[in-house]
């Protein structure tokens, strides 16, 4: 029994050491659990602070680049001396490259492939061949730049599709601008290839963008580098090209975000092919948007084209034969050019002449019946406005290289319908002034005076108009002689610039004032969103509120609250139209705007165009008698990143 007694003791012991085992085995998972959570959790702390961080770098950045880039863009146009002109220039086009590298680094941070959310794709009906002549308009100072023979080939007939254009065209961008980057210095040639293949069981079609340049090509070892954040082919001092090394990798994220693959085939010394292939849905008939007029109305008439070999020239001849022209292809060199032109100056079949730029100098200069011809000149922008200043052709007969397919079509559909100057008609001496065929361009606008928004806080004195004692949207008496101008918007437009820097005060003014004319507007500022609500809920004297986001004592969302709920309590009352513009640029920045009840969104720094888009949206609102008061937001918002 001793025995047995000892036996059951040295199990219960076991059995007790199995226990107090497992026991601590469980806390220190239990521990090492806690532990992580708490890494998780600082991780994610952390990954919101750096965002955050990197939102608020960008803020501080885009705010000063805002006046940098708008008033050297208004200088542009005030008719300096050349000399003058390179300076700003050269001032505009650095600004433009640094905020290219602020939208990269934020895109890189908001694209994090530890963010579940850091991809949101939004699903709009689209035409491919509509957003890449948005990337043509993008690209197009690039390729000016660099002197680079561009062409863009793709199905001009082809179904609407749906997808998030805003990525896609973010991904062509990225690799457009690469490949002109890489072209040869000399005679560097990019062509963009897109195809569209039908999967017509499935209703979906399968999207393969090449895009190609005749650079030096990449070294076989260095290939794995391409998709890798901040990594660069070259990277000693001594490289040639500048960047942050992010533009691929933010491609190749969101082309994973698509289901989508990339790849890349180079030689060196052999140029670089980047191939990029992903699926996009067809759209329902009912939701399709309206068909690019190209595709959907035949040109009928005679083309002759008259360039030296190119891709652009390729493109030309594709697209009108596309058209529906009849099309001879005369390429001929430049020191025959003079003696082709005659051949034809009396032929009356030929409707429309397509020449290079340096074709129409040497045939303008000594053939002097051009003028019988209906001409377009392709060239590169920089030629197009001289030749404009100097009064040599009109914008109507001027194409710039890239040459976008829609602007090709209505040029030529313009030139088709034009009079054609009798081949009879006397014509003394060289031409100077080529009668209907050389409109004189218009004289640019001088830049408006900006006032000093600090001088007052009424009306700046130099743009200072009488108001109308009547609210917004209420009916003028005849006998008060206002009128009412042809775009339908009041005379003058009052506008209240809600912003908390002087400089900004100063260039929202400047590019409202050149936009609609001095006296069709007049302004007040407020410093800061208290200043904000009390002036626009003092009384309905103002038609447009500009509200940036970001201020001190209130912040624009708050005093947009502030103003809608004061509308509330007025309902027979047409709400203020409001527009934020901030240099928070982030999608998530766009929707807390709507949710706050603004109507529009312009990210800083303003562009030209895009604010004329947003003041076209404010004008349908002035013919609409009543809408609820924001938080849905225009049709088609535009987000510059």
């Amino acid at each position: 029994f001793c025995l047995l007694d000892t036996i059951a003791e040295l199990r219960l012991l076991q059995m007790r050491e199995a226990q107090d085992s497992k026991t601590s085995k469980i806390l220190k998972a239990e521990k090492m659990n806690e532990a992580l959570q708490v890494q998780v959790m600082e991780a994610e702390t952390s990954a919101r602070l750096s965002r955050r961080f990197l939102a608020n770098v960008s803020h501080e950045l885009r705010t000063p680049l805002n006046s940098v880039i708008n008033f050297n863009s208004l200088l542009m146009d005030a008719g300096l001396q050349q000399a003058h002109q390179e300076y700003v220039s050269s001032a505009l086009t650095s600004a433009q490259a640094l905020l290219g590298v602020i939208n990269q680094v934020l895109d890189f941070s908001k694209l994090d492939a530890t963010d579940p959310v850091g991809i949101r794709l939004e699903m709009q009906p689209f035409y491919f061949s509509s957003l890449l002549e948005d990337v043509e308009d993008i690209i197009a100072s690039r390729v000016t730049e660099r002197d680079v023979d561009f062409k863009v080939s793709c199905p001009l007939k082809a179904p609407c599709l749906v997808g998030d254009s805003f990525r896609i065209r973010q991904c062509l961008i990225n690799l457009t601008d690469n490949a002109i980057k890489f072209a040869n210095p000399k005679g560097g040639e990019v062509c963009v290839s897109v195809q569209l293949e039908p999967d017509e069981d499935q209703g979906f079609i399968k999207v393969s963008i090449a895009v190609w340049d005749n650079g030096p090509g990449i070294p076989e070892e260095k290939q794995n580098l391409l998709f890798k954040p901040f990594s660069q082919i070259e990277s000693s001092y001594s490289r040639q090209h500048q960047g942050t090394g992010l533009g691929l990798a933010i491609t190749k994220r969101i082309l994973e975000a698509m289901n989508g693959t990339i790849s890349c085939i180079s030689k060196e010394g052999h140029g670089t092919n980047f191939a990029a292939e992903f699926i996009l849905s067809v759209c329902d008939k009912d939701d399709a948007l309206e068909e690019p007029m190209y595709s959907s109305t035949p040109l009928d008439g005679n083309v002759v084209l008259c360039m030296n070999p190119s891709l652009a020239s390729d493109m030309i001849k594709k697209s009108c034969l596309f058209f529906g022209l009849s099309l001879k292809d005369q390429t001929v060199n430049h020191d025959k050019v003079q003696e082709f032109v005659a051949n034809f100056i009396r032929t009356p079949r030929i409707e429309v002449m397509i020449l290079d730029y340096e074709s129409f100098l040497q045939v303008r200069q000594a053939s002097p019946a051009i003028s019988t011809l209906k001409l377009l000149v392709v060239g590169k922008l920089s030629q197009q406005a001289g030749a404009i200043a100097r009064g040599e052709i009109d914008c109507s007969g001027f194409v710039a290289l890239p040459v976008k397919t829609s602007v090709l079509y209505t040029r030529i559909q313009s030139r088709l319908t034009a009079t054609r100057v009798p081949s009879d008609s006397p014509v003394d001496g060289p031409i100077s002034d080529p009668g209907s065929l050389i409109l004189k361009p218009d004289t640019h606008d001088p830049i408006p005076e900006v006032p000093d928004p600090k001088a007052t806080s009424s009306v700046p004195q130099s743009l200072k108009t009488e108001h109308s004692p009547h609210q917004r949207g209420g009916p003028t008496p005849a006998s008060e002689g206002a009128a009412e101008p042809a775009t339908g918007l009041p005379t003058p437009i009052r506008v209240l610039v809600v912003e908390d820097q002087p400089v900004n005060q100063k260039v929202v003014i400047a590019m409202l004032t050149k936009v609609l004319g001095k006296k069709r507007v007049s302004f007040q500022t407020a410093e800061d969103g208290v200043q904000g609500a009390e002036m626009a809920t003092k009384d309905r004297s103002f038609d447009l509120i500009l509200m940036d986001c970001q201020m001190p004592f209130m912040d624009g969302l708050e005093c947009t609250r502030k103003i809608r709920e004061w509308e509330a309590q007025r309902p027979d009352e047409k709400p203020y139209y409001i527009m934020a513009m901030t240099a928070h640029a982030a999608p998530d920045d766009l929707q807390d705007c709507l949710k706050a009840g603004m109507d529009d969104f312009c990210s800083k720094p303003l562009i030209m165009a895009v604010l004329k888009e947003s003041l076209a949206r404010f004008e349908k609102t002035m013919t609409i008698s009543s809408e609820p008061p924001g938080g849905q937001g225009p049709s088609h918002l535009v987000l510059q990143s």
